[in-house]
């Protein structure tokens, strides 16, 4: 069950915070690129192969969140993560911080990358940036997975002017909200303390100003309008790696793209790929696996 007991109106709020996000030991070659919409963005690249595997991280969070896919994948492919503008060691540089604007970031990273073929992996805030990136990269694209993300495509947009003020109240004390809504909305109470410690405490060391534009741009980011530009430029399957809570609208988004696929994995909450990582691994494979045979065809 997840620790949403007795949660106060603070914690509410941040609660509905993380639905609408989410609709995120080895030495690695470090580089960084540079993007004429960006400023240089920090990647790193493990392995080899003609596969690269795409890593991007959600919000207010950085490419160490990957850390348990990183072995697990980069002796038989090409695995990158990456640092979104204003996260981890990329520089913030001047906003806004949007979805559109980390799509292009991904996309100037795996413009350097040496791969035939590029599958897109993003959790939370990342699925979205994946998509996004995915339109502005169609002839390498031969798959995108989302990770505990797009539980809902017809949620109601907001104006920016209301995204803002829906933001304020958790503004007012960032790093206090951030870490108590971690705590509350993203575990269950079998999560192992040192995990939650690590990811409430990370997340809330973030730059609130690039939340706060990034979650802006999230709450009136048009999914259902970029799954359309998707589908009219590549035909890429979607596969979404998802936590039971909150529950997938699948039907909606297979109305809006029906090259998809759901897998739920139990047990879990939101950092799936941390929590339960020999599962999610062997899921991703299976998927990695359909994806290239796709490709094949």
């Amino acid at each position: 069950m997840l620790l949403r007991q007795n949660i106060n109106p603070v914690n509410l709020f941040v609660l509905i915070v993380v639905v609408l996000l989410a609709t995120a030991s080895c030495a690695g070659l470090h580089k960084s690129t540079t993007d004429h919409s960006s400023p240089s963005v920090a990647y790193s690249v493990y392995g080899e192969g003609d596969t690269a595997l795409v890593f991007v991280h959600g919000w207010a969070c950085d490419q160490t969140y990957w850390r348990e896919q990183i072995s697990a994948f980069s002796h038989d492919h090409l695995v990158v993560t990456l640092d979104l503008s204003g996260h981890g060691e990329t520089p913030a540089g001047d906003g806004p911080w949007s979805i559109e604007r980390f799509g292009m970031d991904v996309a100037s990273v795996v413009r350097r990358i040496d791969a035939d073929h590029i599958v897109l992996v993003g959790h939370s805030m990342g699925g979205p940036v994946v998509l996004e990136a995915a339109t502005l990269l169609p002839e390498r694209i031969i798959g995108i997975v989302g990770v505990d993300t797009l539980h809902s495509i017809d949620r109601d947009l907001m104006s920016p002017e209301e995204a803002a003020r829906a933001f304020s109240a958790f503004a007012e004390a960032f790093p206090t909200r951030t870490e108590e809504f971690v705590r509350s909305a993203f575990f269950l109470e079998s999560s192992a303390t040192s995990l939650i410690d690590w990811i409430a405490k990370d997340m809330a060391a973030g730059n609130p100003r690039v939340a706060e534009s990034a979650f802006i741009s999230a709450r009136t980011y048009d999914l259902r309008a970029t799954l359309e530009k998707l589908r009219n430029r590549t035909h890429s399957p979607i596969v979404l790696i998802n936590a039971p809570e909150p529950a997938t609208d699948f039907a909606g988004l297979s109305s809006a793209y029906d090259t998809t696929d759901l897998k739920i994995i139990e047990d879990t909450g939101h950092f799936v790929m941390l929590e339960r990582p020999t599962v999610f691994n062997r899921e991703l494979r299976e998927v990695i696996t359909d994806f290239s045979g796709r490709n094949k065809r």
